[in-house]
């Protein structure tokens, strides 16, 4: 079974299937000048009884081969596959400090207190991560854990073999995101939030350095040409909230500014100015072609954060 944190090749492709849509990118060029090679943006054929890509093997295939035949017949780079939020739960730990192997079988038997399915039904996987409460030189270790149940996974990679498509990796769309919307440098502010204002959810990333301390998803998706002015004030106010939350559990590491992408930032101004009079927090929007530097980009190239930062996944600092 593949890790969601093993170590990276240069992949160069990513794989995300999310509500009734399925997304494929792949990247050529070098970090500072990539360029799109392929990219799908491919509706699912679902049974109307199914609501969810990988409940069926026959589904998967079926749909996986369409995806095949929009590529030209033939598969690309190996891929990382990105799962919805909805499908995966993230956790921050607190560990002893131990080799990464010897992690991973230590926290199996503490799996139980923090995901509420058996460790034998999951595939998970744990890495240490930089932390504002950590002590440094101290004998604990803080780790982000990733868990979904094991049966989709295996039916998703078992049909991918069957049909030749090489997986390199399996990752949160939470992570990806963080990844996308970051960028490949560093931001000077160790503490900051990331939103992808998504088409039918959102997600939120309050990210320290380069690693994702806490994860939310939130029921509010920007499908209307138009933006409410009770659906701004109420995205607004869970950003605000998050912020403070954050705040408050990491009293040494205030949010210091808000990077905002997603289907939500065609709204521009509006949607950043909202955010920003609600939190009192700076808000960036941020535009992860440019922030990448990648070429040929999608059009419309809204939509691709999660997918982009699976096809990146190579590419992101050591």
């Amino acid at each position: 079974m593949l890790g969601f944190f093993r170590k990276r090749r240069r992949s160069g492709a990513g794989l995300f299937a999310f509500g009734t849509t399925m997304q494929y990118l792949s990247l050529g060029g070098t970090k500072g000048s990539f360029s799109v090679e392929k990219c799908v943006d491919l509706p699912q054929e679902l049974p109307p009884s199914q609501g969810d890509l990988f409940a069926d093997a026959d589904t998967l295939e079926a749909n996986l081969l369409r995806l095949k035949e929009r590529l030209g017949g033939k598969w690309g780079p190996p891929v990382s596959v990105g799962i919805q939020a909805k499908d995966v739960l993230v956790r921050i730990v607190e560990m002893p400090r131990l080799e990464p192997e010897d992690l991973r079988d230590a926290f199996r038997f503490e799996f139980d207190k923090y995901f509420p399915f058996p460790a034998q039904e999951a595939c998970f996987d744990i890495a240490p991560i930089d932390h504002p409460s950590a002590r440094e030189g101290g004998d604990q270790v803080h780790a982000v854990v990733a868990a979904c149940r094991l049966h989709p996974m295996e039916l998703f990679l078992t049909a991918a073999d069957r049909l030749g498509l090489e997986v390199e990796a399996v990752e949160p769309s939470m992570l990806s995101l963080f990844r996308c919307l970051q960028g490949p440098n560093l931001p000077p502010e160790e503490g900051n939030l990331y939103v992808m204002a998504g088409l039918h959810s959102s997600l939120l990333v309050v990210g320290y350095r380069d690693h994702g301390i806490l994860f939310r998803n939130v029921a509010h998706g920007f499908q209307e040409k138009e933006l409410e002015e009770g659906r701004l004030q109420a995205f607004a106010r869970e950003v605000y909230s998050t912020a403070n939350f954050s705040n408050s559990q990491f009293r040494n590491l205030p949010i210091r500014k808000i990077y905002l992408g997603g289907y939500g930032s065609r709204y521009g101004e509006v949607l950043r100015e909202g955010i920003e009079s609600m939190s009192g927090i700076p808000v960036t929007l941020v535009d992860p072609w440019d922030l990448w530097n990648v070429q040929r980009r999608p059009d419309p190239p809204l939509g691709w954060e999660v997918v982009l930062g699976l096809a990146l996944r190579s590419q992101d600092r050591p």
